[in-house]
């Protein structure tokens, strides 16, 4: 990606938001060499409108996760806008790579916390939580959840992503910040987990390499646009439009595996031209 590049000194700070939104205005993604991957962002994030961004690699998807994260200055001329709870922004981040704290399996769920006190109600509590994101089976190991170990070595990547999905549940946020973060696992557990979220009126803004989970999802931040700004906001189709679209798709994924089963056919009689009965077939 072609970048800009500006002077990294003076950043705005993040501010409260006096709604339950998030509010972006002018924003640029600056690395923290002073690289520019998008120019003058502006949208706001409500639990009516949550967010999907896309785009392709290097084109500031984690930047802006970790702009608002904090981990990132924001640059001068922007503003955001955050939701508060108790002094602290009412929204939690969950990464691709989840970290996994040193510690018990209880402390794997209520990072950043830690639970002075494990009885039998916060037990059936944490498990509850394992059950959602379906790996209550962790419990039932050695020492159960009084267990430490290297997780991160223990536990897949899949099984450490829906750790991560767990902890966004225990802490219940208005909204959640997910970046790739159910990539490893399969689409109908990505499915659930999110209609989960939804249940317990957790907004996201999640990132991602494609448009999808339109169910869950109203606009698209669409980054590493062939543009000066770099970036493109777009509604997301309604219910029966993005039920059309995945019907589209499906007829073109059936008609290419046509192609190939007939192009294997032609090959199999040695190039002669001849169609296959078997492909004049209904669908």
């Amino acid at each position: 990606v072609s970048c800009d590049s500006i002077k990294a000194s003076e950043f705005a700070s993040i501010q409260p938001s006096e709604e339950d939104s998030i509010s972006i205005e002018n924003l640029d993604i600056v690395t923290p060499l002073g690289n520019v991957l998008a120019k003058n962002i502006s949208v706001t994030v409500s639990p009516d409108n949550p967010l999907m961004v896309t785009g392709p690699n290097a084109s500031g998807k984690t930047a802006l996760f970790r702009t608002l994260g904090g981990l990132w200055p924001v640059s001068s001329n922007a503003t955001i806008k955050l939701p508060m709870s108790n002094g602290k922004p009412d929204m939690f981040l969950v990464p691709q790579k989840v970290y996994m704290v040193p510690g018990n399996l209880a402390d794997q769920l209520t990072y950043p916390e830690r639970l002075r006190l494990l009885n039998d109600e916060t037990k059936a509590e944490l498990l509850q939580l394992l059950e959602l994101v379906g790996v209550s089976y962790l419990a039932d190991r050695e020492n159960g959840w009084l267990a430490e170990m290297k997780w991160e070595d223990v536990l897949s990547l899949g099984e450490q992503q829906r750790i991560g999905m767990a902890r966004l549940f225990y802490h219940k946020p208005k909204f959640g910040i997910l970046d790739e973060c159910t990539c490893a696992v399969s689409v109908d557990v990505e499915y659930a987990l999110y209609k989960r979220a939804s249940e317990l009126g957790i907004s996201c803004v999640t990132i991602s390499q494609r448009l999808a989970l339109h169910e869950f999802h109203s606009q698209e931040l669409r980054l590493g646009e062939n543009s000066d700004s770099k970036w493109g906001l777009y509604s997301v189709g309604g219910k029966e439009e993005t039920e059309e679209a995945s019907s589209q798709v499906a007829e073109k994924e059936y008609e290419n595996r046509l192609d190939t089963a007939e192009l294997h056919w032609y090959e199999w009689l040695g190039g002669m031209v001849q169609r296959s009965p078997y492909l004049d077939i209904q669908h």
